[in-house]
């Protein structure tokens, strides 16, 4: 008689949702919601991991995904996930770090993704609004003809846009 399970045999968690915060020691942990749809009744997991053991689980996925072929390259992350700093919104150069902060490799921009700051006025979120349609613009099309008057007033832009998103 053959044995027909698999390693892979049972429920298939089909929706998963991540979150980064403190635990009741004040330890900073991941969130880690896995539900399975499937079946008569939806049912969940909830995991609690440390940090070490969210990075290490990330960069063993990453690995495994690699090794399959599954490529995942092709993602934006949301608007509001963007670098603070420049905008960019590709997922691969927008790089976790181990202390849960985001590397923005275009601009080289360090931040929390989960700091939040205070709104601006109407007028002011009007003006960091049109500062920054202007940034992502000038950063996709590039500087101009002469970088070293462009450079100066792009950085100008790049930290005028950030000091009013409360980054710096």
């Amino acid at each position: 008689m053959t044995n027909t399970t698999s390693r892979f045999d049972g429920a298939v968690h089909d929706e998963a949702s991540a979150d980064v915060g403190s635990n009741r020691q004040d330890e900073r942990v991941v969130r880690l919601d896995l539900t399975y749809t499937r079946g008569t009744a939806p049912s969940s997991t909830t995991m609690i991991l440390t940090l070490d053991a969210a990075i290490a689980l990330r960069n063993q996925l990453d690995g495994l995904f690699d090794a399959a072929g599954v490529d995942d390259s092709g993602g934006s992350v949301d608007e509001d996930d963007a670098c603070p700093r420049c905008g960019e919104r590709d997922q691969n150069s927008l790089v976790w770090q181990d202390d849960a902060t985001i590397h923005c490799t275009n601009c080289g921009t360090r931040y929390d993704p989960d700091a939040k700051s205070a709104l601006p006025n109407s007028v002011d979120q009007e003006l960091l609004e049109a500062a920054a349609a202007t940034l992502r613009l000038w950063n996709k099309h590039g500087l101009g003809d002469d970088d070293a008057e462009s450079e100066p007033v792009h950085q100008a832009l790049v930290n005028a846009v950030a000091k009013a998103k409360g980054l710096i």
